[in-house]
């Protein structure tokens, strides 16, 4: 099954020579290769004994490159792009007569998944949990949805909608709770 998801490119690609220094071929191949590797560790059966590809690496041929990359790319395209690319230090290949390992350098720097946390945005966290740099931002949120609940109850009568009244003590008691201190 083929890997789903999505990659990083960062926009300062643009500035490196592995783009300004290649061709529109080179720069197709470049991404396809980005798409190709591996996210994830897999087991592999490589030159007749079983091989672990680790993230960022990956097995594969140049017919394969050919075929991912579409229209427009030769087998002279995909050998040149491979050894501007390994010229650069953007990636390695073993090949053999069986197939060809792709290594992308530094694809941890580039492609590292990010940590998983356990705090939901809309919500405060309980005293274990480590407050981070984004709880201002989620307070002004707060205090902009409060304050907008109480601009609409409070105008609501003149646009004929009919919202309960506002209970003044428990605004100001949920306003004085997210306002930092």
């Amino acid at each position: 099954m083929a890997d789903v998801g999505w990659i990083k490119i960062y926009r300062c690609l643009t500035e490196k020579a592995i783009w300004t220094c290649s061709t529109p071929e080179h720069c197709k191949i470049l991404i396809t290769l980005l798409m190709m590797a591996n996210s994830e560790t897999k087991q592999w059966v490589w030159q007749g004994k079983q091989f672990e590809a680790n993230p960022g690496q990956f097995v594969t041929s140049a017919d394969s490159i050919i075929k991912k990359c579409g229209k427009g790319i030769t087998r002279q395209n995909v050998r040149s792009a491979l050894e501007k690319f390994k010229k650069l230090d953007f990636l390695t290949y073993e090949t053999t007569k069986t197939g060809m390992l792709i290594t992308i350098v530094n694809w941890d720097t580039y492609q590292d998944k990010p940590k998983q946390t356990n705090q939901d945005s809309n919500q405060e966290p309980t005293n274990d949990q480590p407050t981070t740099n984004h709880q201002p931002l989620t307070r002004i949120i707060r205090i902009i949805r409060i304050m907008r609940s109480i601009y609409i109850r409070k105008f609501s009568n003149r646009f004929g909608l009919n919202i309960p009244k506002v209970d003044t003590k428990e605004v100001s008691h949920r306003l004085l709770k997210t306002l930092p201190l």
